[in-house]
């Protein structure tokens, strides 16, 4: 019994990295464990609209992809838009703002995408906005049939080096990117590698 306990260890510590570290490292598991639990509830943590991804709705015709992605942005928009979170940055509590750029009609407020340029426009002003009028803004960029917008066909002016360094650190622009296209191998090859 105690030689599958021994194996089922060694196991768990190549498969998870989490459960490695909790074993090497207990008591300093423990102590950030309950920090960030402390942190994660004086800080109302679950407000933050979740950031950082560049999201895939993949299918051929039909099976509803354009509407599940404006279901999420709907869903992300009424959810955290006009919260109070915590602006780490700032250090202190702020409104957060819920900006949408989107080629697809909505019936919430949103920016209509023209060019790819807004996106690197909205990450280059966000900062000053959110000091201006004491917010945190997440932009969301819902681009819909992205297959024949960033297809490599126009790979010239597609991503230009401008956009790829915002999209690698959409994260940092609290920025998400969805969008929809009939087959992955259709998108630009650049951003299906981001």
């Amino acid at each position: 019994m105690m030689t599958f306990v021994i194996v089922g260890i060694i196991i768990m510590c190549f498969v998870s990295p989490v459960f490695f570290c909790a074993i090497t490292h207990p008591f300093k598991s423990i102590y950030y464990g309950i920090k960030d639990l402390y942190d994660y509830i004086v800080h109302k943590k679950w407000l933050l609209c979740s950031v950082g991804g560049i999201v895939s709705y993949i299918g051929l015709f039909g099976l509803g992809k354009t509407l599940s992605v404006v279901h999420d942005t709907l869903m992300d928009y009424q959810r955290y838009n006009g919260v109070k979170v915590y602006d780490y940055r700032r250090k202190k509590w702020v409104t957060q703002r819920v900006r949408i750029i989107s080629n697809v009609a909505l019936s919430i407020p949103y920016e209509e995408l023209r060019s790819l340029q807004q996106v690197v426009e909205a990450c280059q002003t966000r900062e000053a906005y959110d000091n201006e009028h004491d917010t945190l803004t997440v932009t969301i960029i819902l681009l819909d049939e992205a297959s024949s917008q960033l297809n490599s066909r126009g790979f010239r002016d597609n991503i230009n080096p401008l956009l790829l360094g915002k999209l690698l650190c959409v994260r940092h622009h609290y920025m998400v990117m969805r969008y929809t296209s009939q087959r992955q191998g259709m998108v630009d090859a650049l951003l299906r590698a981001v």
